[in-house]
């Protein structure tokens, strides 16, 4: 695989960033919260949750964008597949039955999400991101673990 164009390497970083900063401080933000103010969500709560949350989710947008089109250039899917990296994430049919979630699922599940929910766990580590198809798909549900997200990430921006 190639090196990604310089743009594409900034944007990567920056919106990995964001993602996995939202993610990652979620638990104990939330903890906080609720020790100190009850939960209660008054305009300060909307800010640090809410309007975070939204950040993240244009950041994963964006971040899905940028990996469709690297992938269109480079057949990044192919790559990380005969690399051995490990499927991102579950995709989960409206039969029941779940399939393996491989970079150019993720981008594809990303931007054609109807929604998005983020699975942050206080005493693990395995923080997903979960879009929910619309009602007229296949799929139900693709769950895309973060750090196998980053990790790909990583690899590409170096």
């Amino acid at each position: 695989m190639s090196q990604a164009p310089l743009p594409f390497i900034s944007l990567i970083r920056e919106n990995l960033s964001i993602l996995m900063t939202f993610a990652y401080s979620q638990p104990e933000l939330s903890q906080l919260w609720i020790q100190r103010y009850g939960g209660r969500l008054d305009r300060l709560g909307a800010v640090l949750f809410r309007e975070s949350e939204q950040r993240a989710i244009r950041a994963c947008v964006e971040l899905a964008a940028l990996l469709r089109l690297l992938d269109d250039r480079e057949n990044l899917n192919e790559y990380l597949k005969t690399s051995n990296f490990a499927a991102l994430g579950v995709l989960k049919m409206d039969d029941g039955s779940e399939e393996p979630l491989y970079i150019r699922d993720v981008t594809n599940k990303i931007m054609h999400a109807d929604s998005y929910q983020f699975q942050v766990l206080v005493t693990r580590f395995d923080h997903k991101l979960i879009c929910k198809a619309r009602p007229d798909e296949r799929w139900v549900t693709a769950e895309i673990d973060l750090v196998a997200l980053a990790v790909v990430c990583g690899h590409i921006i170096g």
